[in-house]
């Protein structure tokens, strides 16, 4: 893990000393590949659309790891590797054993049609999906050539928190139990939860949690406008502690289709929707809460390796191997590891219903713009029309 650490070529994106560690990314991962050009092609402008942002994110990754990236808009005799951007602007009469490709949105018969004609030319097909990988193979097409890497994202969305909610007063007999706050902020993740509390006397707690790190909306004072209308808007859950035989805001929260995490007692047990999560100590609330901790933090960790970095890297496994054949040992479920998955295993059977189903929704019948999709893709000379159309465009501007 130290050639990580220790490497100033990652230092600069590298932020923390256990990202590796938390992203699972595989230890041997080279520094140095047998490749060291990559040409990423694209047919349209990349300022244009949203591969042009994979296109410019994978020049910055790769050139980290020392590989010569060139954007172009023409195919490379010289490079090591054209990565095209998308399939729907390779020519299966130019295409070679250096083209990889990218294959997303086969939602249309004459789609399929293309890939039949340029699998055979190309070195590899990249889906986005095993989904759409297995549906091509499930067609016929050939499995050594296809494997699939997942998206990733930019993680600068923030998590969007679970809002909990509570409205009543705290009295100095502890009715309401409020030092549970304290003891919940003790164990929680502030990353995933913000509280809404209305009423008098939290001040201690409120300021303990925010001492915690937790987003507090705190209301010390009663406002009926509020309450009505903006207090439940956002909330998740509504939170009521005390065993004092039930609360209004339980009530209020029904009514407005919010779930709660209240005691269990009083006329809480008689709402013909029963309680969320109830409970009646406190180590059943403290399980309740980290159970729905649990919950987000489970779809959170899912998107770890759903990164730029990891995206590029499972690319660049990949380029090695068909490069020098060298199996790079990783932890991802797609890149390099579905493609040995492909080669490796037999010739899956057919799912002739599950086939029969992906024709009948490719082949269903489209109209755009007073164009007849069905129509054009049964032309024969559909895809030599279309690039000798693209290709006197080109010379057009040229001149």
């Amino acid at each position: 893990m130290n050639e990580y650490k220790n490497n100033p070529k990652l230092q600069e994106w590298v932020n923390k000393d256990n990202y590796f560690d938390d992203l699972n990314l595989p230890v041997n991962t080279p520094l140095v590949y047998s490749f060291k050009n990559i040409n990423i092609f694209s047919g349209e402008k990349i300022d244009n659309w949203i591969l042009g942002k994979f296109a410019k994110i994978l020049k910055k990754e790769y050139e980290k790891y020392g590989v010569k990236t060139v954007l172009s808009y023409e195919l490379s005799d010289t490079a090591d590797f054209n990565q095209c951007l998308i399939y729907l602007n390779c020519n299966p009469d130019t295409a070679t054993q250096k083209d990889v490709v990218m294959i997303t949105h086969v939602d249309q018969y004459w789609k399929v049609e293309l890939l039949e004609k340029l699998l055979p030319k190309i070195r590899l097909g990249i889906c986005m999906s095993k989904d759409q990988m297995d549906k091509l193979i499930n067609l016929g097409l050939d499995k050594n050539k296809l494997c699939y890497v997942n998206p990733a994202h930019d993680g600068v969305i923030p998590i969007k928190k679970w809002v909990v909610g509570l409205a009543s007063r705290v009295y100095n007999d502890g009715r309401k139990n409020e030092t549970y706050f304290n003891r919940l902020a003790e164990v929680l993740d502030n990353r995933y939860f913000k509280f809404k509390i209305m009423g008098a006397n939290w001040e201690p707690q409120v300021n303990y949690m925010r001492s915690k790190g937790f987003e507090v909306e705190y209301y010390p004072n009663f406002d009926y406008e509020i309450y009505t209308q903006k207090f439940f808007a956002d909330m998740d859950y509504y939170l009521y502690m005390g065993l004092d035989e039930g609360q209004m805001g339980f009530v209020d929260a029904q009514s407005a289709g919010v779930k709660t995490i209240v005691t269990s007692q009083g006329y809480h047990l008689d709402s013909d929707s029963p309680i969320t999560h109830p409970f009646t100590t406190y180590n059943e609330l403290e399980r309740i809460f980290l159970d729905i901790q649990k919950e987000k933090e489970t779809i959170v960790n899912a998107m770890h390796s759903w990164t730029w970095e990891c995206y590029a890297i499972k690319h660049l496994q990949i380029f090695e191997y068909l490069n020098s054949g060298k199996i790079i040992e990783n932890n991802f479920k797609d890149g390099l590891n579905s493609l040995l998955a492909n080669i490796n295993s037999p010739q899956p059977q057919i799912d002739e219903k599950a086939k029969e189903e992906y024709l009948k929704y490719l082949k269903r019948k489209i109209v755009y713009k007073d164009i007849d999709y069905n129509k054009i893709s049964k032309r024969k000379s559909f895809f030599k029309t279309l690039f000798s159309i693209k290709n006197e465009c080109k010379n057009n501007r040229k001149k």
